[in-house]
C-alpha cells in the first residue's frame, strides 16, 4: 500500500534527479482544470497521511478543514472519527498514534496550509470518539513524533517553537526559541535518537537526544544572492541510507540541499530558479502557492527524490 501511495504521489508531483543542478528536469507534468475563480481543481486539502504503527491496512488522514478520517482496509473506505466531526477547532494539521495502544490519538490543530493558529493538541483515549485539550492552546501544531522507546514522550513542532512532553501530553516544555517551524522528521534508523526540524524561513535544526536540545545547522545551507527567506521548508529522509537528509525550500522557484552525514553539513543541489519546481508549471510565467502546497519525499531504495508542486499531502 505504501508503494501504491508513493506511485500516486509521483503522478501528482515531479520526479527529479539528485545528481547536480544541471540534471533537474520535470517529469509527468499534470495540468489540473481550473474553475471560474481561477483555483485549481484536483488539489487535496489533506494535510497529512500516517500509517498505523503495526497494521499496514490502517491509515489516518488529517483534513485541514474536515476532521480525522480513518481507513482499516488500505484506503478503500474511510470513516470520520466522530469526535472530530464537530470539533470547535476543525482546522487540523497533524496526527500522532500511540504505538502501544491505537485508541490513544493526538491531533495537532491549526491549518498548516494557511499557517493559521489552532488550539494546540487534542487527545483521544477512545479511538477518536471523544477528544480533550492536551495543552499548547492557541498554537498551530504542525507535526508530532512519539519516542519509539517511551510512548509517553512526544515532540511537537509548532508555529511558536519546538515543544516536548514526557507525560503523554499532560504538560509541554519549550525546547527552542519561539520561532515558526514547518517540518519535523526522525532520522531513518531504528536505534536513532536524532530528530530534524526546519523553520518556515530557511533554518535547519538537529537534535541527538530526541528533542531535549537543538543545534542549528548552517554548514552548506547558503541561500543564493538576493534570496533572504526560504518561504517554507521541507525535510526528506530515507531508510535506504539514514545519513542522507534533504531539505527543500519554496523560494526562488524551489531549492534543494543534500546532506550525506546525518544532517551535519549540506551541499546545494538546486539553487537556480529554473526549473520551477515550486510553481504550478515549469515556467517563470507560472505561479504557485508556495508553502501552502509543497512537499518533499525520498522514496525507499531510490536514487531520486520527489518534489510535489501544487499538493498539500504529506506521507509519513
Amino acid at each position: 500500500m505504501k508503494r501504491l501511495l508513493l506511485t500516486i504521489y509521483i503522478l501528482i508531483g515531479s520526479l527529479l534527479s539528485t545528481f547536480g543542478q544541471s540534471n533537474w528536469t520535470a517529469v509527468l507534468p499534470a495540468t489540473f482544470p481550473t474553475n471560474v475563480s481561477g483555483q485549481i481543481h484536483g488539489i487535496s486539502r489533506i494535510s497529512q497521511l500516517k500509517f498505523h504503527p503495526s497494521d499496514p491496512n490502517k491509515m489516518y488522514a488529517i483534513s485541514a478543514r474536515g476532521g480525522l478520517f480513518i481507513s482499516t482496509n488500505g484506503g478503500t473506505n474511510w470513516n470520520i472519527a466522530p469526535g472530530t466531526d464537530f470539533m470547535p477547532y476543525a482546522r487540523l494539521a497533524s496526527v500522532c498514534i500511540d504505538y502501544t495502544n491505537d485508541q490513544i490519538l493526538y491531533l495537532g490543530t491549526g491549518d498548516h496550509n494557511y499557517y493559521y493558529n489552532g488550539n494546540g493538541v487534542m487527545k483521544s483515549t477512545d479511538g477518536g470518539n471523544t477528544f480533550v485539550n492536551s495543552g499548547l492552546s492557541g498554537l498551530l501544531v504542525v507535526d508530532m513524533i512519539m519516542d519509539p522507546t517511551n510512548h509517553n514522550t512526544i515532540v511537537a513542532v509548532t508555529n511558536s517553537g519546538i515543544y516536548k512532553s514526557i507525560n503523554a501530553g499532560s504538560t509541554w516544555t519549550l525546547k527552542t526559541t519561539a520561532r515558526p517551524f514547518d517540518d519535523l522528521k526522525m532520522k531513518a534508523n531504528a536505534a536513532t535518537r536524532t530528530l530534524f526540524a526546519a523553520s518556515t524561513d530557511s533554518a535547519f535544526f538537529r537534535s541527538t537526544d530526541f528533542g531535549d536540545t537543538w543545534s542549528q545547522i548552517t554548514n552548506g545551507i547558503v541561500l543564493p544572492s538576493g534570496v533572504t527567506n526560504g518561504n517554507g521548508v521541507r525535510i526528506g529522509v530515507t531508510p535506504a541510507d539514514s545519513n542522507v537528509v534533504y531539505i527543500s525550500m519554496v523560494a526562488n522557484g524551489g531549492m534543494v540541499y543534500k546532506s550525506t552525514d546525518g544532517g551535519t553539513t549540506f551541499t546545494a543541489k538546486k539553487t537556480t530558479s529554473s526549473p520551477y519546481i515550486a510553481y504550478y508549471t515549469n515556467s517563470s510565467a507560472s505561479s504557485g502557492q508556495g508553502d501552502y502546497n509543497y512537499g518533499l519525499r525520498k522514496p525507499y531504495r531510490s536514487k531520486h527524490i520527489m518534489v510535489c508542486r501544487s499538493c498539500s499531502l504529506e506521507i509519513d
